[in-house]
């Protein structure tokens, strides 16, 4: 499974790389337009992102329009590939009525609050496995260990 971390803060994106990195081969980006770009190129390369983790205030194009932009990409994109897992990281709980407001209410939405919590991460990773099959296997060929 490839995973795609979009937060500016680089702390942040190290952590969740390094909860991330066992059960994914993960990218980064620190704006929503290099995200973009990002997820353009997966698809271009074949190889698209099953899950997406999304911070909700970025420089420039904000998480949720970011979000949004990807829905629209995937969305050319629906008949090669099933859409993206999202993983909402923030601090804020404004950015909940913001994202359900953007992308309704989306079943592969997932929100998990600054500072993580390693179950909450692994619902959103569970979920992108079981959507995405045998693309989204890890890099070892196995799923996470189902957390308590």
């Amino acid at each position: 499974m490839r995973a795609l971390i979009v937060d500016d803060e680089e702390i942040s994106s190290t952590i969740l790389a390094a909860m991330l990195a066992p059960y994914c081969e993960v990218d980064s980006a620190g704006s929503g337009e290099e995200a973009l770009c990002k997820v353009q190129a997966a698809f271009d390369a074949g190889r698209p992102y099953s899950l997406v983790c999304l911070d909700y205030q970025l420089p420039g194009l904000s998480g949720t329009r970011t979000g949004e932009a990807i829905r629209v990409m995937e969305r050319s994109q629906h008949a090669r590939y099933p859409k993206s897992v999202f993983c909402v990281v923030s601090g804020s709980t404004e950015c909940y009525a913001e994202f359900f407001s953007v992308l309704g209410n989306d079943e592969d939405l997932f929100f998990v609050p600054k500072p993580f919590n390693k179950n909450d991460l692994f619902c959103a990773i569970a979920h992108g496995y079981s959507a995405w099959g045998a693309a989204g296997r890890n890099k070892m060929g196995v799923f996470p260990p189902s957390s308590p």
